[in-house]
């Protein structure tokens, strides 16, 4: 395997289990704790959290903070975005796999494609995700 590859692999596997721990220290505060958004529902997870008003989403925020620091991911202070690192580093990795598979692909001929379409393409998935998880899953099984 590339060391592209697996540098990909790493930053994906890092990014997600960061998310993942996040997401499980804020569960385990918004069950422990009640929040409102304005039309009265209880707020069940971090998306609804954006409706409540300020000051209960600061306390959201400071509350999520210990969780983190006990799962071991290591904020600066309780509005530190601390999966955007990880994110970045992800984003790199996954600009620099498909740059790799785009010097790769020329050479399958099975894939069709030629150098006008793949500019067509690389144009694409800087903006279309959907695209660019498809180029990355091809590139994923393009061999060394």
């Amino acid at each position: 395997m590339s060391n592209v590859k697996s540098n990909y692999m790493i930053a994906k596997a890092q990014y997600d289990a960061v998310v993942q721990t996040k997401e499980d220290g804020q569960e385990k505060v918004l069950k422990e704790n009640v929040f409102y958004t304005p039309d009265g529902r209880r707020a069940t997870n971090d998306f609804m959290m954006i409706d409540v008003n300020e000051k209960d989403y600061i306390k959201f925020l400071k509350l999520c903070y210990p969780e983190y620091k006990k799962a071991g991911l290591n904020p600066k202070d309780y509005n530190d975005p601390i999966d955007w690192k990880y994110h970045e580093k992800l984003i790199k990795a996954e600009n620099e796999l498909i740059a790799w598979g785009k010097s790769k692909i020329i050479n399958y001929p099975q894939y069709k494609i030629n150098a006008k379409d793949l500019e067509k393409l690389s144009e694409k998935i800087k903006y279309n995700f959907k695209y660019r998880d498809k180029v990355i899953d091809l590139t994923l099984r393009l061999s060394a």
